[in-house]
């Protein structure tokens, strides 16, 4: 008998993450499909754009949307200063609080049955040389099955790479991603 677990994500994480795939397929149209495939599976890839993003997905298994947006929220990551303003309000911005001096801004926040996110921008005059930055966090909550579930999507892009290259923001993304998910199984379960 198949484990409970891959049963749930076989008939409700995978699928959702094909329809994604899919949909980056036609939307952004890689010159290189199956690489282009290969980089969004391993977390790896440039997000689309020719000249810097990343894009890190993955299945959230054991929690859901609502208990791990506290780990994930604009507010929620270390090494960030929040400004005053409701950091859950279009407008907030944050400011790294050691190593590079630029401006993160909300730009838009949705909540609905379906899925929770956000997206935020760089403002050009960054000392990371980068321009046009724009990044999207999205927690897909599964609408079905035994356990909770949910799945991430963190996607950026940028037109300049600048210095953002050499900083590995996808392994970086990803191992916050893991470690968020990490933490509030740990808190869901009384630890």
């Amino acid at each position: 008998m198949a484990d409970p677990k891959t049963v749930y994500l076989q008939k409700h994480c995978i699928p959702e993450m094909i329809d994604n795939l899919i949909n980056r397929l036609v939307d952004d149209e890689p010159s290189d499909p199956k690489a282009f495939l290969v980089q969004c599976l391993t977390g790896t890839d440039g997000g689309g754009a020719d000249d810097g993003g990343y894009c890190v997905q993955m299945a959230a298994d054991g929690v859901d949307a609502e208990s791990l947006i506290v780990f994930l929220d604009f507010d929620a990551q270390p090494g960030y200063k929040v400004s005053s303003k409701s950091a859950r309000d279009v407008g907030a911005t944050r400011v790294p609080t050691g190593g590079h001096d630029y401006t993160e801004k909300l730009i838009s926040r949705q909540v609905t049955d379906d899925e929770i996110s956000y997206a935020y921008t760089m403002g050009n005059d960054n000392v990371l040389g980068v321009r046009n930055f724009t990044a999207t966090m999205r927690l897909l909550k599964a609408t079905c099955g035994p356990m909770p579930s949910c799945f991430v999507s963190w996607r950026a892009t940028w037109d300049e790479k600048g210095h953002l290259q050499s900083l590995e923001l996808p392994q970086s993304v990803k191992t916050w991603v893991e470690s968020a998910v990490t933490a509030c199984k740990d808190e869901n379960s009384g630890f």
